[in-house]
């Protein structure tokens, strides 16, 4: 048995990166997807209604591995969203981060409040 930590890194430059054309899964697949899903929403307690499968649908998936390290698996796991500011071929300042991530958590269905385990920076791109 692994008696180790699990450190999940999500890494974005610019704010388009963050929404995507959502679940492509076969409907076979998609029943599962969504009661996965719907377990993890559940442990967050966030609203059953909001909408994972979506845009947001590559953060939800994020939320559900770090759900499945720490609830299904008992490994101490933790999810660094890191957020590079001013990257040279798409820059998004850290300001814009900051004004776009708390509406970003919102759509999640988190709303102000935080998720066990999961870590949010902004860090400069560093050229």
């Amino acid at each position: 048995m692994w008696t180790g930590s699990a450190i999940l890194v999500e890494a974005k430059s610019h704010v388009h990166e963050m929404y995507g054309n959502g679940c492509q899964a076969s409907p076979k697949s998609r029943k599962l997807i969504d009661k996965a899903l719907s377990e993890v929403k559940d442990f967050f307690d966030i609203p059953q209604e909001t909408d994972w499968t979506g845009p947001l649908y590559q953060s939800a998936n994020r939320l559900a591995h770090l759900y499945f390290f720490r609830e299904i698996c008992r490994i101490p796991a933790w999810l660094a969203n890191v957020y590079f500011a001013d990257d040279p071929h798409s820059p998004t300042s850290a300001k814009t981060w900051a004004k776009v991530l708390p509406g970003v958590k919102r759509e999640l269905g988190l709303g102000d409040r935080e998720a066990g385990g999961l870590v949010e920076v902004i860090l400069p791109s560093g050229d």
